[in-house]
């Protein structure tokens, strides 16, 4: 083994300056993982839905060998724009096709411009990521609609026949469509919106959630509920309607 005192000093400095240097990447990704509350690499990996051993090549900034949807999908999780996402784990110099003024990400992301090494290989990339996101889009959206038309079902069946009755005869008895009505209270209950009080009750006056239809009220003073108001999750939707007692 060499003898430390023996090595010239200015290879001592040489070496000791280009370990200074060197990117340390794993820092910069705890730093960001740290941002996103994410506690290990096991975390980021779920998370992300990106392997441990693509991470590790994140480690070893290599993130130019790596494919981009796991790169879009790490920077999503660690709420990085993609453009600096590149620039801090990588060698990757940005392909200079933007035009002065726009914003890079978005031009990333709308696949104007890409990282010059990627550019060959990686534009029909995005273009199929954008793809797949806007297919899962579509899905979740009609997944949705699905789960909640099944819960409407019954009121799709027997809500048309009972207004056709309604219609033949007038004297049909209202509370008969009453538990047609049960399957989209019940929609509601899932989506957990929650009435504010109920119609014909006597309440104190809160501007916040409720509306005169008329006259004039102090906050506190007595009102009657004309129509009911909604909250979803908590969040004012609709004001209950009232009028001064």
């Amino acid at each position: 083994m060499p003898d430390p005192a023996r090595i010239p000093l200015s290879s001592q400095s040489t070496s000791g300056l280009a370990q200074t240097n060197a990117p340390d990447y794993t820092t910069r990704l705890r730093s960001l993982m740290a941002a996103a509350e994410l506690q290990s690499y096991r975390a980021l990996s779920l998370q992300s839905g990106v392997s441990e051993r693509q991470i590790l090549r994140l480690r070893q900034g290599k993130a130019e060998q790596m494919r981009l949807e796991s790169l879009v999908r790490l920077a999503n999780t660690l709420r990085c724009p993609i453009s600096q996402f590149l620039q801090e784990f990588s060698s990757l110099q940005l392909s200079p096709k933007s035009e002065p003024g726009a914003d890079l990400d978005e031009e990333l992301n709308e696949g104007k411009i890409l990282p010059a090494p990627l550019e060959s290989v990686s534009r029909q990339e995005y273009e199929r990521l954008q793809t797949q996101f806007q297919q899962q889009q579509s899905d979740l959206a009609t997944e949705f609609q699905r789960a909640a038309l099944y819960i409407l079902e019954t009121w799709m069946t027997f809500w048309p026949t009972a207004v056709a009755k309604v219609e033949e005869d007038a004297q049909f008895p209202a509370s008969r469509l009453l538990p047609l009505v049960r399957p989209v209270e019940q929609l509601l209950e899932q989506w957990d919106v929650e009435a504010i009080a109920t119609v014909g009750t006597e309440v104190a006056y809160d501007p916040t959630q409720h509306q005169l239809m008329g006259g004039t009220a102090e906050p506190g003073q007595a009102v009657r509920v004309r129509n009911v108001g909604y909250r979803h999750q908590g969040k004012l939707l609709h004001r209950a309607k009232v009028s001064p007692v």
